[in-house]
């Protein structure tokens, strides 16, 4: 069994929301809950963890069988990245995320700017890291089976750091992949949703909420 609560204060405000803005609220879930049924393929039915590592913070998930059994959340957050970048470097905060986005390499940045963007970055992604290792050992503790996860999903705007994927499975020994937040939504084959890819991982978690919506069948 499986028990998800709200406090009912919080609901009855987002209700009341939804209400007075003339629409009709149909299930509510935790966010984390909705981003795994998005991004986990259907037939994925191991233990699985997902890490949601946006801005301001970073969430883990820990699933089985699709289910949401444990979450967790760090302040270790996407922004501090710029900020290391923007003293290391002593550049604008703006060109901090420009660097950021598109010359930090975490795999095999070993001389001149790019070695520099590696030193400034590298303890906020090992304290990521850490925070990461730590759940996982008490997954692997608590859960029913003792197990590892089988695969990591990413999803947030830091996901995209390039060479955090090589650098987080190395670091963990699990297979870790970009989540891909249409895996489970049946498009016809010559429809392809005019969504940049990156923006699209701003909606993982509406699209995990029409997906249960539509498996209900209530309204849709």
């Amino acid at each position: 069994v499986v028990l998800r609560a709200f406090p009912r204060e919080g609901v009855m405000t987002y209700l009341e929301v939804i209400q007075k803005s003339g629409a009709t609220p149909i299930l509510a879930e935790p966010e984390l809950a909705a981003i795994v049924r998005a991004i986990v393929p259907n037939h994925f039915e191991g233990d699985g963890m997902l890490i949601d590592w946006g801005r301001g913070r970073a969430s883990f998930a820990f699933f089985k069988q699709g289910i949401v059994h444990f979450t967790a959340t760090v302040p270790v957050a996407g922004q501090s990245l710029a900020d290391a970048i923007k003293q290391k470097m002593n550049v604008s905060i703006e060109e901090a995320v420009r660097l950021k986005e598109q010359e930090v390499n975490l795999i095999g940045a070993k001389e001149g700017r790019a070695a520099e963007l590696f030193t400034a970055i590298e303890p906020v992604v090992k304290s990521l890291t850490a925070e990461a290792d730590r759940y996982i050992r008490y997954w692997q503790t608590h859960s029913e089976d003792q197990k590892l996860p089988q695969r990591i999903y990413l999803t947030g705007g830091e996901s995209y750091l390039k060479g955090f994927v090589e650098y987080l499975s190395a670091a963990t020994g699990i297979d870790v992949v970009i989540a891909d937040p249409w895996v489970n939504v049946g498009f016809p084959h010559y429809y392809v949703p005019k969504v940049p890819w990156k923006e699209s991982l701003r909606f993982v978690s509406n699209i995990g909420l029409l997906l249960r919506a539509l498996d209900e069948n209530t309204y849709l």
